[in-house]
């Protein structure tokens, strides 16, 4: 069973034969977009659960939350970007979040409708 370490109430009973995760000493979690402005969609909402009272996430101890990055206790962070300058840094990310995933099948499908126009 996993049991969050600051003793907020969140708790996961495993399953038999079920992956169980591990801790990540240093996080990288990336809020992905393709133009700046995109990736306030998914971060705003990290920010809001980071300073809002009400949600338990405020709670968590050593968390330095910023309207443009979030450091995590004991190291690591959370950050915004654009896909260009991510890809800067070597892909250090142990979780990315997506602003509009599309699959490549339909980005391809858009670009062959613009073609033939």
């Amino acid at each position: 069973m996993y049991e969050d370490p600051w003793g907020l109430g969140f708790f996961h009973e495993y399953e038999a034969g079920e992956p169980m995760g591990k801790p990540v000493h240093v996080p990288m979690i990336r809020a992905m977009a393709t133009e700046e402005t995109q990736t306030s969609n998914t971060f705003d909402t990290i920010y809001f659960n980071l300073t809002d009272d009400d949600c338990p996430l405020s709670h968590v101890p050593g968390i330095d939350p910023g309207r443009t990055r979030v450091y995590l206790p004991n190291g690591g962070a959370i950050l915004p970007s654009t896909s260009s300058s991510a890809s800067k840094d070597g892909g250090k990310e142990t979780f990315v979040i997506f602003d509009e995933a599309v699959p490549p099948s339909v980005r391809w499908r858009g670009h062959r409708i613009v073609e033939d126009a």
